[in-house]
């Protein structure tokens, strides 16, 4: 007994559907391009779409060849059909693809397609063109962070599409520049408009076979022989049925329309199946995918290219921008990891900001051992996937602040569509494209790359259905269908190959694909690094991250909106200084910044460090000592705020000494002193909640075992200073909220037999404290809490190379050598040092000069060498920078000086060591 039939099915108009030249399973963009190329080199095409009106969310990075293809089209429909036989706009003007999708005398702006192809939108065009590329350098260098931002020309959209300049290298076409910014949806929202505007004007012409026919609300009969049916030449017959979508139970099913029989579409010459990564239909014909591997140059040899990404769309004006930004995250051995991100936005619309955030290979968002949750609770229950959530959501905000240089807490407050939603990209290939005598697989059902810059788009659109083109004029040209469709299934796979090139640095270089061989040689020349230098990366296989999933399409149908406010204001200017060496906390109050500084005795060493204090914006210093202000300089007591002379004896009598400063001048936003009173300032700071070190870090930095037992706990030799021979050294290291922002390494010489004592401040980086020392170094400060400031390790070098730790202190080292960092740096330190403290901010300085200092005594003839230090200053003009005499018999006469050179510094202390 046969199925009732009912209206709807009866009413079903099945003109042209058997039998088409070309046949699309899967109506994206790759099929839509090929079925208007088809089109227009006169051959019927039939679409098959199961999901209806496009509706993909993603924001698409469009290169300059797909406007020029739209052109190609439009003017190819017209010279095969004549104005009478192109399709019109609701308000009567010819359907020019290339118009809408830009053109030179309408805007960009917040859009909806249709109104724009209707013609009732006649002021705006359906892409946005890229007003700024931005490339953030973040990796970290020499051990610390550093930043460099590479400002890079705007590519020119074209004055009009010119069909001459489309390329057919997808290598080159996906490594140049992207010139137009859009939403997946519109883009293809534009294509489907103009196919269903050519099979309604011809259906309604009564034609009996249209040129297009589409069915969207269709798939391929499932089941073994049921709707693929391979005939014995070959060839495939396929048959569709009507869908009905529903909710069923909170998941998205499709079912045969009830009532409704199959469709039996015959054989079409060429069908070409692009649904998307994972194609079943694809698969069914006996198309199988496999892994792409990637050498990174690691030793490890090739591993499955993978990278795990957080999407999201914040209502943020991103506007016309494609910024990127390459940052360091390390593990917990301390290994470094390159990860990405990339901010892209519409031309004056407000409402789209898609940020893309690539999550570390060692990141697992794991509750239990964040410590959310206990180790017994169920992890198929709410509250564990609420706070795995929540770790995703916090760790996409931090990253996605550091790329728009918005702050966390505010971006908090903005409106996200979707998001943030976590999705592992795996890299796979197919071996051969052709899957039937008459049919290929194509776009990403093929094979799919990186999709950071919209790869797989640029690559379907403009790679494979080009290949559908190529192969009609084959075919016009003489060539049997035989011959034709392998160039096809050959050019697809080359396009795909070239995606595969492009991509594979995307996994573990610096460069970012879709800049262009100008572009990376001048990011080169800005960071100054090596751009095919490589990081570490984790094969696929031992990876520990919780629910990786392909991005799932049908997302876009139920979007999860995270309520808030809407960003119309332009991006902040990108940031000189890196994110990791701002202040971890807000500080200032307005313009102003309270301070306590608790300096016992007011001794030459602490005076500059008092006034670099005061010379900060805004400072308001309350002053405790137990000397009297009368001790004070006159240039600073008439500056601080107030002054709390008083015994110090203890911890109490200081506890007391700062209530009473801040009964003067308010809660302090920093509370500094001399290090001699480092650790009853941290128990005072834990106390009143003042940030900074705590007791316990700054307990452990004077408990000598401790810091023992803590450095060979991280594999490092210790020695009390004067037990192992060898070249005396020191490390300097600022630190910003335990990051370190900066260091500085000496040498030094002499202080034996009388010998004049030297010390050397080297320019180069690695000169005396190499990459492994400084390791080491940063290394003990993490382990015992430093905190913000700049810390002291002293060290010696011994014959056989090995650095030997003999003491570290969270406090600056002598007055001589943040001296010689300031001659070396050009720089004022004392207040570079007060900026970190105060405000939590410190850039990088770069170091053009070594520096070096001698220490003399009057007992080495003081008298008889004043002359010569004349004689010796003159000679050397502008090397010798400070000379400090105390004027008394103790060790007073220090003279500094600076070169370029460090060999030319040494040189210059030998000889005033030997004529003065």
């Amino acid at each position: 007994m046969s199925a009732p039939r009912h209206d709807f099915e009866e009413d079903e108009d099945l003109r042209g559907l058997a039998d088409a030249d070309f046949l699309a399973i899967g109506l994206g963009g790759t099929n839509m391009m090929a079925m208007l190329w088809s089109v227009a080199m006169g051959r019927r095409a039939v679409g098959i779409e199961m999901r209806g009106d496009p509706f993909l969310g993603v924001h698409w990075n469009i290169r300059a060849d797909l406007y020029h293809q739209l052109g190609l089209i439009d003017r190819m429909m017209l010279e095969r059909y004549g104005e009478a036989g192109v399709p019109k706009r609701a308000n009567g003007m010819i359907f020019r693809l290339a118009d809408c999708f830009y053109h030179r005398d309408t805007v960009a702006g917040d859009i909806v397609p249709d109104e724009i192809i209707d013609g009732f939108d006649t002021h705006q065009h359906i892409v946005g063109t890229i007003h700024h590329v931005e490339f953030i350098d973040d990796r970290w260098r020499d051990g610390v962070p550093h930043r460099v931002v590479t400002l890079l020309q705007p590519p020119k959209p074209p004055v009009e599409p010119a069909p001459e300049e489309i390329r057919t290298d997808m290598v080159a076409v996906l490594d140049g520049p992207s010139t137009f910014q859009a939403g997946a949806a519109a883009i293809l929202v534009l294509l489907r408009r103009y196919l269903e505007a050519i099979e309604a004007m011809d259906l309604e012409s009564g034609v009996e076979i249209p040129r297009v026919r589409l069915l969207t609300r269709h798939r391929v009969v499932p089941g073994k022989d049921d709707g693929f049916i391979r005939r014995e030449d070959g060839r495939v017959q396929i048959r569709v049925e009507h869908l009905q979508e529903l909710d069923f139970r909170g998941k998205f099913l499709r079912v045969r329309m009830p009532g409704t029989s199959p469709i039996d579409l015959g054989v079409p010459e060429l069908f070409m199946i692009a649904q998307g990564f994972d194609s079943n239909d694809a698969t069914r014909l006996g198309f199988r995918q496999e892994d792409v591997a990637v050498d990174h140059g690691d030793g490890r040899g090739a591993v499955v290219a993978q990278a795990d990404f957080l999407a999201g769309l914040i209502e943020v004006l991103v506007g016309g921008r494609l910024r990127r930004r390459i940052s360091s995250e390390f593990d917990a051995d301390g290994k470094e990891y390159w990860v990405r991100q990339i901010a892209v936005g519409h031309e004056n619309d407000p409402e789209v900001g898609w940020v893309l955030i690539q999550v570390p290979d060692f990141k697992t968002f794991d509750p239990i051992e964040a410590g959310l949750v206990s180790a017994d609770i169920d992890q198929e229950s709410p509250e564990y996937f609420a706070a795995y959530q929540l770790l995703v959501y916090d760790y996409y905000i931090e990253q996605a602040s550091h790329i728009l240089e918005l702050p966390k807490k505010n971006l908090k407050k903005v409106q996200m569509v979707y998001g943030p939603k976590m999705f592992s990209l795996v890299e796979k290939m197919g071996e051969e494209a052709r899957v039937a005598t008459n049919g290929v697989v194509g776009g990403d059902s093929f094979g799919n790359g990186h999709f950071l810059t919209s790869g797989g788009a640029m690559t379907g659109m403009v790679g494979h259905s080009a290949g559908v083109l190529r192969y009609w004029k084959a075919r016009d040209g003489g060539a049997d269908a035989e011959t034709a469709i392998c160039d096809l299934a050959q050019s697809i796979r080359e396009g795909t190959q070239g995606w595969l090139e492009v991509s594979a640095q995307e996994y573990s270089q610096a460069v970012p694909i879709n800049f262009g061989a100008e572009r990376i040689a001048a990011i080169a020349a800005a960071t100054g690094l090596d751009t095919k230098a490589r990081a570490h990366a984790i094969d696929a296989t031992r990876r520990k991250r919780h629910s990786l999933l392909p991005l799932d399409p049908s997302d876009w149908r139920r979007l999860f909106l995270r309520n808030g406010r809407v960003l119309s204001a332009p991006l902040p200017e990108l940031h000189a200084m890196h994110p990791a060496l701002r202040g971890q906390h807000g500080t200032k109050k307005g313009a102003k910044a309270a301070i306590v500084f608790v300096a016992p005795a007011i001794t030459p060493d602490a005076l500059p460090f008092i006034d670099a204090v005061l010379c900060q914006p805004g400072a308001r210093l309350a002053l405790v000592s137990e000397a009297p202000a009368g001790a004070l300089p006159e240039n600073i007591r008439e500056r601080i705020a107030a002054h709390i002379e008083m015994p110090l004896r203890d911890t109490q009598d200081m506890s007391e000494a700062v209530n009473r400063a801040i009964a003067a001048i308010g809660r302090p936003d920093a509370l500094l002193g001399t290090p001699d009173v480092q650790v009853a300032l941290a128990e005072i700071r834990e106390a009143l909640g003042i940030r900074g070190m705590r007791a316990q870090a700054a307990r452990r930095f004077v408990d000598g075992a401790h810091v023992t037992r803590t450095l060979e706990g991280l594999g490092l030799t210790v020695a009390p200073a004067g037990r192992i021979e060898g070249q005396q050294c020191s490390l300097e290291v600022m630190s910003i909220g335990g990051v370190p922002a900066w260091f500085a390494a000496t040498r030094r010489d002499g202080s034996e037999n009388g010998a004049a004592r030297s010390i050397v401040l080297p320019r180069e980086i690695d000169d005396p404290a190499d990459a492994d020392m400084r390791q080491m170094g940063f290394a003990a400060l993490r382990a015992l809490g430093m905190d913000t400031g700049l810390s002291t390790i002293t060290w010696t070098r011994r014959a056989d190379g090995r650095a030997v730790i003999s003491g570290i202190a969270p406090n600056p080292p002598d007055a001589a050598i943040v001296t010689l960092m300031g001659i070396a740096h050009k720089a004022d330190m004392y207040r570079a040092w007060a900026n970190g403290v105060v405000n939590g901010l410190f850039a990088p300085i770069p170091r053009p000069f070594a520096s070096g200092a001698v220490f003399l005594s009057h007992r080495n003839g003081h008298a008889a060498g004043a002359g010569r230090l004349e004689r010796m200053r003159h000679d050397m003009g502008d090397m010798i920078v400070e000379v400090r005499d105390a004027g008394d018999e103790s060790e007073d006469i220090s003279i500094f000086v600076r070169h370029a050179q460090t060999s030319a510094v040494e040189q210059a202390l030998a000889e005033l060591a030997a004529a003065v």
